[in-house]
C-alpha cells in the first residue's frame, strides 16, 4: 500500500470569516461556522437534511469560488483551545449542490480526482487515532493552538487502490450509521426533556440563587503538567471540549492519576454533578456519570439532595444569556467566577414538582448515558477495523 502525500490528493482554502450575528437559518446561503463543526456535524453533514436547520449568510456576502463547498469536500478545525480538539472533519454530502460556505477558522479540502481518492475513505483516515496522533506533531500555539494547512499538505497518509476503498467504506459506512441513529436518539431525548422542563418551568414560583440548590459548587483548576501525561490512568478530567454538544458526559479521552489529582487539583466531582463552563465558551452545560475532575474553565454543581440535577441541567441552559452577562463584563472574554455564579438569582419550582420531574427525567438521562456508551463502542470499533485494514 503506498503513501501519498495529502497535498498530493487535495487542494485546500481557508473559510469566509463572517460575524455570527450576520448569520440565519432564513438566509440564502448554507455557512458551516467552525463551532458548529464540533457542535453538531462532527464526521459528515448532509445538507438535503440540515438545511432547515443550519445558520445562512445573505447571498450578496462576497466569498471565493473554493470557499464554496460541494458533495465530497472535507473541511477541518485546524484551531482550538484544546490540543485535543485539534482535527476535527466533516464530509460535505451535497448531492444536490445546495450553496454552502465554509466559515471562519475552517480549512476546505477538495479532492483533486476522485478516481484516484474516495472522500469518504480519506474523511475516514482522517478520524483515526492513527491521524490525529500525526496531526498533533505540528500544533503551534500556547494559549490557541493550531496547525496551518500547508503542514497538514504534508502529512502522508495510507492509499490503497480504489477498489479496496470501496470495500473500506462499505464495511465501515453501517457503522457510522448505527452512529447518526443513536446520536439523533440521544438528540430527540434531549429535545423530549425540555419540552418537559418547559411544562414544568412555567409554574415556577420560588425566587433564590444557584448556591441555594448546590451542596457545593466546585471550581476546577488544570494541573500544573500536561493533561496528556495522565492517559491510561483511572480518573476522568472533563474539560470544555467534552462538553460541545454532549448533555451528558459519559466518557473523556483525558484521564488523571490518582497521585495527580490529590496534589494538583480540587475535590473529585461526583456522578450526575452539573457541569457550567464559565470561560472563554459560554454557557455550555452538561451532567457527569461518573466521579471525575474538571479544569477550571467549568464550576460544577452539586446538587442538594431534594434538587434533580436533570433539573438543574435545564435550568441552566435557560440562564445562558445571564451567564454571558454576568461574565463579560463588556469584554469579548467570559470570565464568571465561583462567587457571581453562586449568587445568579433564579426561580424554581417547589419540592412535589421537582419530585415529579426526576420521575420523567431521570430514565430519559439515563437512556442518553446508556447510548453514549454504544456510541463510544461503535466508534473504538470503527477505529480498530479502520487500522487494521490499511495497515
Amino acid at each position: 500500500m503506498q503513501r501519498v502525500r495529502i497535498g498530493d490528493l487535495c487542494s485546500y482554502a481557508k473559510g469566509l470569516s463572517i460575524p455570527r450575528d450576520r448569520t440565519n437559518p432564513d438566509k440564502d446561503v448554507a455557512y458551516l461556522h467552525y463551532g458548529d463543526l464540533y457542535k453538531k456535524y462532527d464526521f459528515r453533514l448532509n445538507l438535503d437534511v440540515v438545511w432547515d436547520d443550519i445558520i445562512k449568510i445573505d447571498s450578496n456576502e462576497r466569498y471565493k469560488p473554493e470557499q464554496v463547498l460541494y458533495d465530497g469536500d472535507i473541511v477541518f478545525t485546524l484551531t482550538s483551545e484544546s490540543v485535543d480538539d485539534l482535527g476535527h472533519s466533516a464530509l460535505i454530502i451535497n448531492k444536490n449542490n445546495l450553496p454552502l460556505v465554509s466559515g471562519m477558522e475552517t480549512t476546505v479540502l477538495h479532492i483533486i480526482d476522485k478516481g484516484r481518492c474516495l472522500p469518504s475513505y480519506l474523511n475516514y483516515v482522517f478520524q483515526s487515532t492513527w491521524f490525529r496522533q500525526v496531526l498533533r506533531q505540528y500544533v503551534t500555539g500556547m494559549k490557541v493552538y493550531r496547525v496551518h494547512p500547508r503542514d497538514l499538505m504534508d502529512i502522508e497518509v495510507p492509499l490503497p487502490d480504489l477498489s479496496r476503498q470501496h470495500e473500506i467504506c462499505n464495511l465501515l459506512n453501517p457503522i457510522s450509521d448505527c452512529i447518526d441513529v443513536n446520536t439523533k436518539i440521544n438528540d430527540y431525548l434531549v429535545h423530549f426533556g425540555q419540552l418537559i422542563f418547559n411544562r414544568y418551568q412555567k409554574n415556577a414560583f420560588i425566587m433564590c440563587t444557584v448556591g441555594d440548590l448546590s451542596e457545593e459548587i466546585i471550581c476546577g483548576k488544570t494541573p500544573s503538567t500536561s493533561v496528556r501525561s495522565y492517559y491510561g490512568s483511572d480518573i476522568p478530567f472533563i474539560t470544555i471540549p467534552d462538553m460541545h454538544n454532549h448533555p451528558v458526559i459519559t466518557k473523556t479521552e483525558r484521564m488523571l492519576s490518582k497521585e495527580g489529582a490529590e496534589s494538583q487539583l480540587k475535590k473529585i466531582v461526583p456522578r450526575h454533578s452539573v457541569c457550567v463552563s464559565c470561560i472563554a465558551t459560554p454557557g455550555l452545560v452538561s451532567i457527569t456519570t461518573e466521579a471525575s475532575q474538571t479544569n477550571q474553565q467549568i464550576n460544577s454543581i452539586i446538587c442538594k439532595q431534594n434538587v434533580s440535577p436533570f433539573y438543574i441541567y435545564y435550568l441552566m441552559n435557560s440562564l445562558k444569556s445571564t451567564i454571558i452577562n454576568l461574565g463579560s463584563g463588556g469584554s469579548a472574554t467570559l470570565n464568571l467566577n465561583k462567587t457571581q455564579f453562586s449568587s445568579i438569582p433564579i426561580c424554581i419550582i417547589g419540592d412535589n414538582e421537582l419530585k415529579s420531574i426526576n420521575l420523567i427525567l431521570e430514565p430519559v438521562f439515563n437512556y442518553i448515558e446508556h447510548n453514549n456508551r454504544i456510541i463510544h463502542r461503535l466508534i473504538e470499533l470503527r477505529n480498530i477495523i479502520l487500522t487494521r485494514l490499511i495497515s
